[in-house]
């Protein structure tokens, strides 16, 4: 079997839904090579490198590879897609279908489709979800799919789409920054063809456990990034924001200025590379949900405008942001 071994230093912001960077590195190389070898044969797990005693802001390797002959309790399979996917005992992949009580779930959905069915008891189960959602919490909604399901969305999988088709339904009510989503592949997909199952799942977590975080005041937006990312950290939550500020803007005919910036970790030349990196694909992802190039533009002020004290973590925390000026 082929080992992912995904490395981490202490310190390191993890904003993924796995127990920690590492493994969250694990998970998206082992992507890369789903297609080419068999995914029930790529194994991934975590080192921890202890504290980082290199040169701030420099480039490091953050996985090793190797082979391994291991049971199968030892490690779960990497699948291809999914904001959830497998880790080493992370329970993130079910062992069966989580169809049971279809009868009784509030939302249902048809194989292949990502349109939410709703029962009768959904408004008492959405109304206590948002009721219970105290100001430091967020509403994870996790949409379920099968392998063999068709997806024809946007979105990276049948998962995602449902949990997103989901969460139009509480952002009438409830702060919309603070609903995100995920997806988790369930095995089987026999029986569920050709009738509704339950399809979702809710969960309230603590917002500092959320990984994306985003503030807004009129048409000035800040989307804040953990350290030295500039893609995969904010992950599906990042697209469903700005799939509907795609939407704001197309609806009110406006144009967006997209700047990005870092804390001063690094040289001043990387830290402007990497701003301008995060400010790409914030507007690749406006383009990519129907905003024309000519209403984009994106800039990088690299370390050079902090807002917060660069001598602490969570100052350097509130520098690692991108603005959107909405014009």
């Amino acid at each position: 079997m082929l080992h992912i071994v995904g490395q981490y230093f202490n310190g390191e912001t993890n904003p993924s839904e796995f127990p920690d960077l590492g493994v969250a590195r694990a998970v998206d190389t082992a992507k890369h090579f789903v297609g080419s070898v068999d995914e029930t044969r790529i194994l991934v797990s975590s080192e921890n490198l202890g504290d980082y005693t290199g040169k701030p802001g420099a480039m490091m390797p953050a996985v090793k590879f190797g082979y391994a002959d291991l049971p199968d309790s030892a490690a779960a399979p990497a699948p291809a897609t999914g904001t959830e996917a497998a880790a080493p005992n992370s329970g993130a992949e079910a062992a069966e279908p989580n169809t049971a009580a279809v009868e009784g779930a509030p939302v249902t959905f048809q194989w292949s489709s990502s349109e939410p069915q709703v029962n009768a008891d959904f408004e008492a189960v959405r109304s206590k979800l948002i009721s219970d959602m105290g100001e430091d919490q967020a509403l994870r909604i996790t949409g379920l799919y099968f392998d063999d399901e068709e997806n024809d969305t946007l979105l990276n999988d049948m998962g995602l789409s449902r949990a997103a088709k989901v969460r139009e339904l509480f952002i009438a009510d409830a702060d919309k920054n603070r609903v995100l989503i995920a997806s988790e592949r369930v095995q089987g997909g026999g029986d569920e063809r050709g009738t509704a199952f339950a399809g979702v799942k809710f969960a309230l977590l603590p917002v500092s456990e959320a990984g994306f975080k985003v503030k807004e005041a009129g048409d000035h937006r800040v989307i804040y990034f953990p350290f030295d990312s500039h893609q995969s950290s904010v992950d599906s939550n990042l697209e469903i924001y700005v799939a509907d500020l795609a939407r704001e803007l197309k609806d009110g005919g406006k144009s967006i200025r997209i700047v990005g910036h870092t804390d001063n970790q690094g040289n001043a030349s990387y830290n402007r590379h990497l701003g301008m990196m995060r400010a790409r694909m914030v507007g690749d992802l406006l383009a990519k949900h129907g905003v024309e190039q000519r209403f984009i533009r994106a800039e990088s002020e690299g370390e050079d405008s902090p807002v917060a004290d660069n001598s602490t973590e969570t100052g350097r925390a509130e520098n690692r942001r991108v603005e959107l000026f909405i014009q």
